[in-house]
């Protein structure tokens, strides 16, 4: 028997806060049945507690190097054309080629998960798994995309400073 599910992004986040679970844990967990992201529409009209003011909250909590792990992924995974409707993302191997282990990245996701978790955000970082290759996309949320350029724009010369300092380098381009 198969049965055809067709359910909008502002239905995932009313049927995870009824659960009273993450809106993507419960995507992996319909994707483990057979449910595919294209199966799920998106709204640009859902509500969800994101603003520029949350991001703003979020980057003074989180280190430089989970800040340079935000923008490398939006950098390199825009030059990749790799992002869908939940945001910009680069797998392990991609991640690797800039000296960044999975479980280094993994730590980066779950320091960026407690703090957006205590200032009542949605993830700014998430995982994704992709069930059929068997390999994790890291994220950054579409919604914060612009307000994370927006403080690479503002914070620009502390930043390079410290990405000096912990002897990264700042992430442009390679294309």
């Amino acid at each position: 028997m198969k049965i055809s599910i067709s359910i909008s992004s502002e239905e995932v986040t009313k049927l995870s806060k009824s659960l009273g679970i993450d809106p993507i844990k419960l995507l992996d967990t319909l994707s483990r049945f057979g449910v595919t992201e294209e199966s799920i529409t998106t709204d640009s009209d859902v509500p969800n507690n994101y603003s520029a003011e949350i991001l703003n909250e979020w980057f003074e909590k989180i280190s430089w190097q989970t800040f340079y792990f935000s923008h490398l992924i939006i950098v390199h995974s825009k030059a990749l054309n790799q992002h869908d409707a939940f945001g910009y993302y680069l797998d392990s191997s991609q991640l690797s080629e800039f000296k960044i282990s999975e479980r280094s990245a993994s730590s980066r996701v779950g320091g960026s998960r407690r703090v957006c978790k205590a200032i009542n955000s949605i993830d700014i970082l998430f995982i994704r798994t992709q069930r059929k290759e068997r390999k994790k996309l890291f994220y950054v949320n579409l919604d914060a995309v612009d307000d994370l350029m927006r403080i690479v724009d503002e914070r620009n010369e502390d930043y390079r400073e410290e990405l000096e300092d912990l002897e990264l380098e700042y992430p442009v381009d390679r294309e």
